[in-house]
């Protein structure tokens, strides 16, 4: 069993990765209107920390969150054109709704409670946007 101050560091840690891919989230998108040879330098970096976040996430012994947003992860495709660059930043703030989730179940897990809200509604809320936005729910009827 972990004690609580490893818990929270670990909390901690995953805040910061939260942070980091929003953070480079941002910079593809902003690599979208870069020059070309600036665009690929940039994709290819990025690219490189898509796969470590999305390891990090297959690796994880927190099944309810993968399973959960594992429909929603969008492929990252090789090109380098400034679509691309915008599917790699969707790619990047879908991968820290997940870490910020995980981060949630195992705190719920542990039984810790805190004073601030985790996970910041306003990073949830702004990610659920373009979730919504990205993959809208079909109109259900009632067929009985």
């Amino acid at each position: 069993m972990h004690g609580n101050g490893q818990i929270g560091w670990e909390r901690k840690a995953l805040q910061r990765i939260v942070a980091l891919l929003l953070a480079l989230a941002d910079l593809a998108e902003r690599a979208a209107g870069a020059s070309h040879p600036a665009r690929c330098l940039a994709l290819c970096s990025l690219r490189h920390a898509d796969a470590v976040a999305r390891a990090f996430v297959i690796g994880s012994n927190c099944g309810a969150a993968r399973t959960q947003y594992a429909p929603a992860l969008v492929a990252v495709h090789d090109g380098f054109e400034p679509a691309d660059a915008i599917n790699l930043a969707l790619s990047l703030r879908l991968l820290a709704l997940v870490v910020q989730t995980i981060a949630a179940q195992r705190c719920l897990s542990s039984g810790q409670t805190s004073h601030d809200t985790w996970p910041d509604p306003r990073i949830a809320g702004a990610i659920q946007h373009l979730l919504n936005a990205a993959f809208p729910q079909a109109e259900r009827r009632d067929t009985s």
